[in-house]
């Protein structure tokens, strides 16, 4: 249930996303591997045979805009 819970935690629309950690954090206060808190860009995953890899980090930014 709460990786479940969790996955929602990671939608791009911030409104809902924003609840949607309201009610995750306030049922999982000690979980942190989420997509919270929601003014920040979605965590973000590599697929590999061994199952998904968070990537982590700096994302850098694209200058030449």
């Amino acid at each position: 249930m709460r990786d479940r819970m969790k996955l929602f935690t990671t939608v791009t629309n911030r409104s809902l996303r924003a609840e949607f950690c309201r009610l995750f954090q306030r049922e999982f206060p000690n979980d942190h591997d989420n997509g919270c808190p929601a003014d920040q860009p979605p965590p973000a995953t590599i697929v590999t045979e061994s199952g998904d890899i968070p990537l982590v980090g700096v994302w850098p930014t694209n200058q030449n805009k």
